[in-house]
């Protein structure tokens, strides 16, 4: 059995934490585009958007902060 050294474990959390950041992402967009054309962009800046930092709703577009 392999062990885990600490470099390992690091590369791992790494790669656990740009996986979670990548499928939040994807999420994001799929709701977006389900409450554009609904005309419910209000829901999705109270759902998404409560503090801005990662993505941003401006003139009925979506964008994505830089981090």
């Amino acid at each position: 059995m392999e062990t885990l050294t600490i470099g390992r474990a690091v590369g791992l959390l790494f790669l656990l934490i740009c996986v979670s950041l990548l499928t939040s992402k994807a999420r994001v967009r799929v709701d977006f585009r389900y409450h554009s054309p609904m005309g419910t962009i209000e829901e999705f800046r109270d759902l998404w958007c409560f503090t801005s930092a990662e993505w941003s709703v401006q003139g009925g577009k979506l964008f994505f902060n830089s981090v």
